[in-house]
């Protein structure tokens, strides 16, 4: 095999073909953009993978439901899945038959029964993404100070805790 990347299309000793991350998921994406168009008639039609979004605009909005999510995959931002998370999803929507991924109708009765149940109507399991640490803290730069009546320079300095220190320093 040599040194350097596979290319795409190469299969691997199981037979399984190695793709890019973002090749799968444009089609995971594609699949099922096609999926709730063909449902609902509606070319706007769109699938919000945020759980209270999609409980109020697809659920009660448009009354479909999404069954059958693989169970190893987490109902969230498709960004945020790994590439064996994006694979499975893919391979379940490319199924044909009972067992595929599909929308069905949704009956008053039930849209009713889930009306703020936005837990239950979520396909699949519901993990926050970890989208790194929040904000680092307040810039304390560029605040001139001053002690004595003089200007004091202070270096660069990202203050976390605290309060923010006074203009004018009295002694």
């Amino acid at each position: 095999m040599g040194r350097g990347r596979r290319k795409l299309g190469e299969t691997k000793k199981a037979g399984q073909y190695v793709r890019a991350k973002g090749r799968i998921l444009g089609e995971v994406r594609q699949i099922l953009k096609t999926r709730i168009v063909n449902k609902t008639k509606d070319k706007s039609a769109t699938l919000w993978l945020d759980p209270p979004l999609y409980h109020r605009c697809v659920y009660i909005g448009r009354r479909i439901h999404l069954i059958l999510w693989p169970a190893g995959v987490p109902f969230r931002n498709l960004s945020t899945l790994t590439k064996a998370q994006l694979s499975k999803l893919l391979a379940a929507l490319n199924k044909r038959g009972r067992g595929a991924v599909r929308f069905v109708d949704v009956t008053d009765e039930e849209a009713a029964a889930h009306a703020r149940d936005v837990e239950g109507v979520i396909p699949g399991a519901y993990e926050v993404a970890d989208i790194g640490i929040g904000h680092p803290g307040r810039s304390d730069i560029k605040k001139s100070r001053f002690k004595n009546g003089k200007p004091v320079s202070k270096k660069r300095k990202l203050r976390t805790k605290g309060a923010i220190t006074p203009k004018r320093v009295e002694d």
